[in-house]
């Protein structure tokens, strides 16, 4: 499994907040043997600057993806899919935490 920390700019005109994020992930078979490409890769995105109290992510909401691979082959859009979403304030905290001590 690969995993990645994303840190999201402010939203424009706001006040500092972080609501939206859009992001692309190319190359996700990179040093992985060719017989085990079939596999499907396992990726999770930890965005760990979020900033409002309450997300619909915690209530079941899950992201839109869109799948070059899946568009060519299967004629797919966008559509839902994540799985083990949840929505963590604390993250900020401790990620500022491990920040100042490394300062």
């Amino acid at each position: 499994m690969f995993e990645y920390d994303l840190f999201l700019r402010t939203d424009l005109n706001t006040t500092g907040h972080t609501q939206w994020f859009f992001f692309s992930v190319s190359d996700t078979h990179r040093g992985i043997p060719p017989e085990q490409q079939a596999e499907p890769v396992e990726i999770r995105f930890n965005i760990v600057n979020l900033t409002k109290p309450d997300s619909l992510f915690s209530r079941g909401m899950q992201p839109v993806m869109y799948s070059c691979a899946a568009a060519q082959r299967h004629s797919q859009g966008w559509y839902r899919a994540g799985k083990d979403i949840s929505y963590r304030l604390y993250v900020v905290i401790l990620l500022l935490s491990r920040l100042s001590l490394m300062s």
